[in-house]
């Protein structure tokens, strides 16, 4: 960019899926916490593909998919089910939206600010 170029800024809504223009923003935020809380157990126990899959019941390449953040080929489910072999619990609250809004799905760790 030269000095004569002007920079245009945009705000963004808030959510990476949103501003990316994917249809379904909430299922993509929700399979992205829940890969990503995968992800942590995984490097945390020191697995690799091959152990991961057999850990979780899930395809060994699947793993590679979800290190470059292609989460379409997880259904939510099947990463509640892989946490859940891992050892982690899945708590899952439904409560009711603020007036006039859309309900949010949200993932939370014990360990995330509230």
């Amino acid at each position: 960019m030269t000095d004569d170029e002007e920079m245009t800024i945009h705000r963004g809504s808030g959510c990476f899926w949103t501003d990316q223009g994917y249809p379904n923003p909430a299922e993509m935020s929700v399979k992205s916490r829940l890969c990503g809380r995968v992800t942590e157990i995984l490097l945390a126990r020191g697995w690799g593909p091959l152990a991961a899959a057999e850990a979780t019941g899930l395809g060994a390449d699947l793993f590679a998919l979800a290190d470059r953040g292609q989460l379409s080929k997880f259904s939510v489910g099947e990463l509640i089910e892989a946490l859940t072999r891992l050892g982690a619990d899945i708590l899952i609250t439904v409560g009711e939206a603020r007036e006039g809004e859309r309900g949010l799905a949200l993932v939370q760790g014990v360990d995330d600010d509230e």
